[in-house]
């Protein structure tokens, strides 16, 4: 019984300090100023990466088709649409979309 009691009470202390005592905030404050501030991140491949969301970041996208000699217009698939601010809050941030997506494959032109 005494070890019934014994696990009880280590529980209940446990929650309490994970639960927002004054403990648990000096525990969870610890190493908080290297945390980066995600809302001001600016990524060094903006501009390469917006020529991307040039196309993907839209419902609809257009191009001139040099072969057909006139501009096209289509719905991008819906599994392509790739919201910017989705894409810098996610933890690929810090790459450039060419980084893995290479534009050799694609059928399409970028500008």
């Amino acid at each position: 019984m005494k070890l019934f009691k014994f696990r009880i009470c280590f529980i209940l202390i446990l929650i309490s300090i994970y639960s927002g005592s004054s403990a648990a905030g000096l525990w969870f404050t610890i190493g908080k100023d290297k945390v980066q501030d995600t809302t001001s991140y600016v990524s060094l491949f903006a501009e390469d990466n917006q020529r991307c969301f040039k196309c993907h970041g839209q419902e609809r996208y257009e191009y001139t088709n040099p072969t057909l000699g006139r501009q096209i217009k289509a719905n991008m698939c819906s599994e392509r649409i790739v919201h910017k601010s989705e894409f810098y809050a996610s933890n690929h941030k810090s790459f450039s979309c060419t980084d893995c997506h290479s534009q050799e494959y694609t059928k399409f032109p970028h500008a």
